[in-house]
């Protein structure tokens, strides 16, 4: 028998956050491995920090056309030699020199400007803007591109807008993008594209998905960059089919992590306790705000699956012992 805790609150309280989305995570990289991540250089402050380094620009630039004159964005790039530095923003390609200020800070000098910035772990901070640290050699070839990336799926680290669900709430996911051979489907709030990708150097590849086209950046770590969001690498292996689903939920309840509303507000407070989803064999019943819900499961790829009710339906996604879908994560309960 499954005992609630009920706790009340003040109304204020629970407009300031009680409801709040699910922080969603994804599981180590495999990618990274393949990476050489070690940095280059020697102690901080010296030169050698940077020589052979390259970074990209968080924030999504536009980079010019294609010679099919459609547009293309992506990010800007710093590389640095031992002596010289080379600033390359869309079709202009500026090259000169850096050194290391007194106060710590560096100092790019161009024949028409001069650029101070910051160094810390992960990138640069150049001209007010973020550079994260790229790749040496992901690749080097459009084959090998594709051995690199073929059958994975990376998602976004931040989760971002899936749009609205068939009763106007917000849903709040991750972002994702999967490679099968040279094909990509790319999942941007609730509109899944479907494309192409191609070599373009050692740490960069174009998405030709949608217009514009977007090129997309390996990142030191392993992550992408893609249109000024950052996507993590998934684990792709809880189940393959719509039975290996069934038989990975069937008999497995899954409790919210935080407390959530359960009952309406009455005299100014309202009642806070776990919401819950059951799986038993084909069928899902999902617990919330008061009311159940029963509905179906249905296999979507590797550790996604989508769970379909009356009125609306809800991708979810799949980590380890925890399930998260319309803004919210779910642990397995063990034990009660």
């Amino acid at each position: 028998m499954r005992t609630s805790l009920i706790f009340t609150v003040i109304l204020f309280s629970l407009l300031i956050g009680c409801d709040s989305g699910a922080n969603i995570t994804v599981a180590p990289l495999s990618n990274a491995s393949k990476l050489n991540q070690t940095a280059p250089g020697e102690a901080p402050g010296s030169v050698a920090l940077l020589a052979g380094a390259t970074f990209a620009s968080v924030m999504s630039e536009n980079l010019g056309q294609k010679a099919d004159s459609n547009p293309v964005r992506g990010s800007w790039h710093i590389s640095f030699t031992n002596d010289s530095v080379t600033w390359v923003r869309g079709g202009s390609v500026e090259t000169g020199t850096y050194r290391r200020n007194d106060d710590g800070s560096w100092m790019a000098q161009f024949p028409e400007q001069d650029v101070t910035f910051n160094v810390h772990g992960a990138g640069v901070i150049w001209d007010s803007s973020t550079y994260l640290r790229t790749t040496r050699s992901a690749f080097d070839s459009r084959e090998s591109l594709i051995a690199y990336l073929d059958g994975t799926r990376y998602d976004s680290v931040e989760p971002l807008d899936l749009g609205k669900t068939a009763t106007g709430e917000l849903a709040v996911g991750n972002w994702s993008v999967q490679f099968n051979d040279s094909e990509v489907t790319w999942l941007v709030q609730d509109t899944v594209s479907a494309g192409t990708y191609d070599y373009i150097n050692d740490a960069e590849f174009a998405l030709d998905v949608i217009t514009p086209q977007v090129n997309a950046v390996v990142l030191a770590n392993g992550n992408l960059l893609i249109n000024s969001q950052i996507y993590e690498q998934a684990v792709v292996s809880q189940f393959s089919s719509q039975e290996t689903l069934v038989n990975f939920l069937s008999g497995n309840s899954y409790r919210s992590t935080e407390l959530k509303p359960i009952t309406g507000i009455s005299d100014g407070v309202v009642a806070l306790g776990y919401w819950f989803v059951d799986f038993t064999d084909n069928t899902v019943t999902w617990s919330h705000r008061g009311i159940s819900q029963a509905g179906t499961v249905e296999f979507l790829d590797a550790d996604r699956f989508t769970v379909v009710f009356s009125d609306d339906s809800h991708t979810v996604n799949v980590d380890n012992d925890d399930i998260s879908f319309a803004g919210t994560r779910y642990r397995r309960v063990v034990g009660e």
